[in-house]
């Protein structure tokens, strides 16, 4: 389980206009005398608070009245999140040296020089003339110079082809810390690490996984009736990828339950455990639920779902009613010090707190939160959290343990600590019972676990496979 807060979902510009090809979308200026705020100013003024607190909100709420406004404000804002870095070296490159803006300034500019790359649909006399006209409006006339001054050069450049940015260090180009690259190369390796790094800047769309007693190919029927394209997912059978989401929430096929969305990475280790968990299973951390309900559909027996949070926990028996599931009993309690006897249940489910790094794709704000000395806090409440689970598992029963972590000291490190502690459980591999679908098959291991590293189809997840032998 993620420890990063709820999140909205970025979805691909076109997808925000619900068109195959989408008209010029020009959003909509504030008037000297409307009290509306506009998208940018709504986006500025929100990412500076998160420059300040910390606190990743990418959730425009009643901030804005229309609909594609809302949707344009997601975009812009994970869009300064997610190239931030990069952003900022190409507004360094177009100042003069000593230059030193303020944070209100720089992010005006760094937001200007994301939608001249990154939202061509956008017109570039759009995208400048509001932002200059903010800049005025909150900083004055020269700091609106300075603005129009940068963002009107590179428009110049682009225009004549020239190459923006120019060569840039991997950190730098794909707008990740250097701290965080450094691990990645020394952990996977050079060429593995260019290939996460490229992957976390793209996000394509959401994954759905069809309801009770659906396929894939009946629920991409049902919502192609209602004006939704869906196609089937190149490697995890039954999931469909929604690309232009534009209008999914507001389908019959959503109220109706007739799905959920799911990573795919949470999709294929929930196919694996439906296959190779008996008897009674216990899903700790278990909010929201995607995992518990997917268990359900394919007849595992959950004795119970367990989260800390109440109001999650809430979330999780929303997410069964609405797909018309019957809901397995919700446990409200630390999985560190469960209300269970020794050796009660046959098998837990243990997706733990974790940096989340795997997650970036979607989470680009990790980038920015999270610090080398932060990054492995969540590793003592992990050993805790196995060593609960390793006390309510009878004999010869299982803790399928994950993370959606890149990192080997949250994955295989921690593994290897609990192994050594508690001799009596082993890693079992994950094709020990069951032979592995071909198109999964090169994310198992070669000790054994499951490897899932960001690419254009999944996020990255770690999970293993603990019996108790005795």
């Amino acid at each position: 389980m993620s420890a990063v807060a709820e999140r909205s979902i970025e979805l691909p510009y076109e997808s925000l206009m619900g068109l195959a090809k989408p008209k010029q979308h020009h959003p909509r200026l504030r008037r000297q005398n409307d009290a509306t705020i506009s998208v940018r100013e709504q986006v500025l003024a929100d990412f500076g608070a998160f420059q300040q607190s910390g606190h990743w909100n990418p959730n425009p709420s009643g901030k804005l009245g229309d609909e594609r406004d809302r949707r344009l404000y997601t975009q812009l804002l994970q869009g300064l999140a997610r190239h931030h870095r990069l952003l900022e070296t190409v507004v360094q490159e177009r100042l003069h040296h000593g230059i030193q803006l303020k944070p209100e300034i720089a992010a005006a500019l760094a937001l200007g020089v994301f939608e001249l790359l990154h939202m061509e649909r956008i017109p570039a006399h759009a995208t400048l003339n509001e932002l200059v006209g903010v800049v005025r409006q909150q900083s004055g006339t020269a700091p609106s110079r300075l603005v129009n001054g940068v963002l009107r050069n590179l428009q110049r450049d682009l225009e004549s082809d020239k190459p923006v940015p120019g060569e840039q260090p991997l950190a730098i180009r794909t707008s990740h810390p250097d701290w965080m690259v450094e691990r990645w190369i020394q952990n996977y390796g050079a060429e593995q690490a260019v290939q996460i790094c490229e992957a976390n800047n793209r996000f394509s769309g959401i994954t759905i996984c069809p309801g009770l007693g659906l396929s894939g190919a009946e629920l991409q029927q049902s919502l192609a009736k209602e004006g939704v394209s869906a196609a089937p997912h190149s490697r995890v059978p039954e999931a469909l990828l929604v690309e232009q989401a534009a209008s999914l929430w507001e389908t019959r096929a959503y109220e109706e339950g007739r799905f959920w969305v799911q990573d795919t990475s949470s999709q294929v280790i929930t196919h694996l455990l439906a296959e190779r968990l008996e008897g009674s299973v216990l899903d700790v951390c278990a909010a929201p639920g995607g995992k518990s309900l997917g268990l359900v559909l394919n007849g595992v027996r959950l004795q119970a779902v367990c989260d800390l949070s109440t109001r999650r926990m809430r979330r999780v028996r929303n997410n069964f009613e609405r797909c018309q599931v019957p809901c397995p009993p919700l446990l409200v309690a630390d999985g560190t010090t469960l209300p269970l006897p020794d050796d009660s249940v046959d098998a837990v489910l243990l997706d733990v707190p974790c940096s989340a790094t795997g997650t970036i794709r979607k989470n680009p704000d990790i980038k920015w939160t999270c610090s080398a000395t932060e990054l492995l806090n969540w590793r003592p409440l992990q050993s805790q959290l196995l060593h609960e689970a390793a006390r309510v598992v009878r004999p010869r029963g299982v803790i399928a343990y994950a993370t959606c972590s890149l990192e080997p000291e949250e994955n295989v490190r921690q593994v290897q600590t609990f192994l050594e502690e508690m001799p009596k459980f082993v890693l079992e591999p994950w094709s020990v019972s069951k032979p592995l679908p071909s198109a999964w098959a090169c994310w198992e291991t070669r000790e054994g676990a499951w490897q899932m590293l960001p690419d254009d189809t999944t996020m990255g997840f770690y999970a293993a496979f603990l019996r108790c032998a005795t």
